[in-house]
Order: structure tokens, then sequence, then C-alpha cells
């Protein structure tokens, strides 16, 4: 975990820049990737992505931990999280009033799940504060403008949608990074080379 001076002396607020990436719901129609991806986790457990959020602190609160920020931000459904063998623990993280921000030390890990009809998979497995493990589905169309930064290893966030409600351009930046799970994600060459082809 970080404490809240790891955070910055300033919690100032969240820049309006932030946006939504998608907020189209997951097809569910490439049913053989998301069961592939289940057998390459613990749990054998997959939640569709709600929507995604990148996140950023205005200009004046970068500086002192550039390399947090952009925060990928993706927002998973309540119920959804809830069913999930690890979803009470992160919804427990996301939802009680922290004094420190909640790092899982693990990472994150992307993959392309199908080519025909692109299709993302996050894995994030931890070792601390708890082990857990919890895989996601995301489009990768919709993410096209974003693959290259994601292909770099960005932090990752996860988040409810019932708290996401909280993120909102202005939100200060403890209680944002309050608001979800962080977890440094692995550089990931494949999503590159998906954006070269999604481009041409």
């Amino acid at each position: 975990m970080l404490s809240n001076a790891g955070v910055g002396s300033r919690a100032g607020p969240v820049s309006s820049h932030n946006r939504k990436v998608t907020a189209a719901p997951v097809s569910t129609r490439p049913v053989k990737h998301v069961v592939m991806l289940a057998k390459a986790t613990a749990t054998g457990m997959v939640v569709l992505a709600r929507e995604a959020l990148l996140l950023w602190p205005r200009e004046s609160d970068r500086d002192s931990h550039a390399d947090l920020w952009p925060v990928f931000t993706v927002v998973l459904d309540d119920d959804d999280l809830a069913r999930t063998t690890c979803g009470g623990m992160f919804t427990s993280w996301v939802e009680r009033d922290h004094r420190a921000v909640v790092l899982l030390d693990g990472v994150c890990r992307w993959s392309v799940l199908a080519e025909d009809e692109p299709l993302l998979g996050l894995l994030i497995e931890a070792t601390a504060p708890v082990p857990a493990a919890l895989s996601v589905v995301l489009p990768a169309r919709s993410l096209r403008s974003e693959l290259r930064r994601l292909a770099c290893g960005p932090t990752v966030g996860i988040t409810t949608a019932r708290v996401a409600r909280s993120l909102s351009p202005g939100v200060d930046t403890r209680r944002a990074l309050r608001s979800m799970v962080l977890a440094r994600s692995a550089p990931a060459p494949r999503l590159a080379a998906l954006a070269e082809e999604l481009a041409s």
C-alpha cells in the first residue's frame, strides 16, 4: 500500500482531460476466447468490462508522480465482480474510506484474445496485500486510440460501476486513487502491433 504522502502533499483535482474510453458493453459472442482466458487463471473466472476511463491529474499535480499517470481505469459491474472469487476483496478496497491507496504487489498482463474481432484480456495476479487474481475482457477496437499507451505498461486501476460515478472531472486526486485498486501492468508489444493493424 501507499500512504497518503505517496499521493502528494497537495490533493489537486483530477483533470478535465479525463475521458471515457469506452461505454459500450463488451460483446459476449467470442465465447471461446473468454473460456481460453478463464483457463489461464487460478480462479477460472472472467469479468466483462463495463467501461474504461483514462485519468490524469491537472498539470500542476503531475510532476512529483509522473510515472503513475495516466491511470487506465477499468470499470466492472458490481454484481459481476461480486460473483468472482476475489470480488469481495476488490469491492471492499474501493468502497471503504481508506487512508491509503491500495497498490497490489503483482502485475497486470495484457493479451490479444481474438484477431478477427479484436478482444483484449487483462490478467491481474497479486501476492499482496492478499493473494488475488482477476481476469477482465475488453473490446480492442473501442480502445484503438489508447493501444499504444497500453502497450507501454501504464498503471491500471480496477473499480466498480457504483464507485466510478464519483470519478468526474475535478474530483480530488487522493479520492480518485482511493476509489480503485491499482496495479502496474507489464509492457505488451503485441498491443502496439495491434494498434498498427487497426490503423491500416
